[in-house]
């Protein structure tokens, strides 16, 4: 099967540089793999790999970046994975399988663990999963007798069935390259969290079907460094008190698919969820900074890939 995988990086370089390797040696991956580097790393991979391309993107933004990689891709699938995500050494054959089989499936979101079932699969590939206990809390009777259907269908499921699902999580999920363009992949005008979210509902608002499957595993290992988490650690007390608060990706994201959602409600929220009253005024302007900012974001409006304007899955003639 045809895939190609796409990796934002940004001020990781022996991050990405694991991930490359370990897609090459231990997974025997030979298909391509675009890298977008956002922070012009010169990093050097052990060999020079024929099926490694590296690109420097100088915009900032994880929309921005997995969108620029799609448009490098030449496969008929795009697996995108983050550079601190490391998959299972059969991840890209069990997905194949999948897909090879069941057509319809446009999207694949496979299970993604953390830092602690990654230890104890390198432990033992074979294994892992019988001795690593929180991981068996996937594997329950499906459905689960508490939850109605829909209630089923809107939470990510812990089954070991696979099921359809309205969840993407965007460090580490395959999608029919068409479709990623169809539907115009990820808003660019979203920052921080929410734009795996926001390409979910695209997705579904248009009737594609995200296909969840948990016996495809990725794990996320949550790197300490880099990424959008070293932006806000070098920061000065003075930028930190004007930091908007939330991200403004947030509120943008709610106004974009909720535009009744009252504003006052944000105010509401957040400053009820502080317990500590004596913050309460940087809170407030944290706040005010974040709704202003986003209010600026719904006057740019969405920008997809290409400005490409979504289309539904009907036109695809299936």
């Amino acid at each position: 099967m045809n895939i190609s995988v796409v990796i934002p990086t940004y001020n990781r370089e022996q991050q990405v540089i694991d991930l490359i390797e370990y897609l090459i040696h231990d997974i025997k991956f030979r298909n391509q793999i675009v890298i977008v580097d956002q922070n012009d790393s010169k990093f050097i991979l052990q060999s020079n790999y024929q099926n490694v391309e590296r690109h420097f993107l100088p915009d900032k933004g994880t929309g921005k970046a997995r969108n620029f990689g799609a448009n490098q891709s030449n496969s008929d699938w795009i697996c995108f994975l983050d550079d601190d995500v490391r998959p299972i050494r059969d991840f890209f054959e069990r997905a194949s399988s999948l897909l090879e089989v069941n057509p319809w499936i446009d999207v694949l979101q496979p299970e993604i663990l953390q830092r602690e079932a990654w230890t104890e699969y390198r432990k033992s590939p074979t294994e892992w999963m019988l001795k690593f206990k929180s991981t068996l809390a996937f594997y329950r009777n499906f459905p689960p007798s508490d939850l109605d259907g829909i209630q089923w269908f809107m939470q990510k499921p812990n089954t070991a069935h696979g099921v359809l699902s309205l969840r993407i999580g965007a460090g580490a999920f395959f999608i029919k390259r068409d479709v990623f363009f169809r539907v115009g992949g990820f808003d660019e005008t979203l920052t921080g969290s929410g734009d795996d979210s926001d390409l979910a509902i695209r997705l579904w608002w248009h009737g594609y079907r995200t296909y969840y499957y948990p016996q495809v595993v990725a794990f996320h290992l949550h790197s300490a460094s880099g990424g959008l988490r070293e932006s806000k650690s070098k920061t000065t007390w003075l930028n930190n008190l004007f930091r908007p608060e939330p991200n403004p990706g947030v509120v943008y994201f709610y106004k974009k698919w909720f535009p009744g959602f009252p504003a006052y409600s944000f105010y509401v929220y957040y400053l009820l969820k502080n317990k500590k009253q004596l913050f309460f005024p940087v809170k407030l302007l944290r706040l005010m900074i974040a709704i202003r900012s986003a209010n600026k974001l719904i006057t740019t409006g969405a920008q997809y890939i290409n400005h490409v304007e979504p289309k539904p899955r009907m036109e695809l003639g299936s």
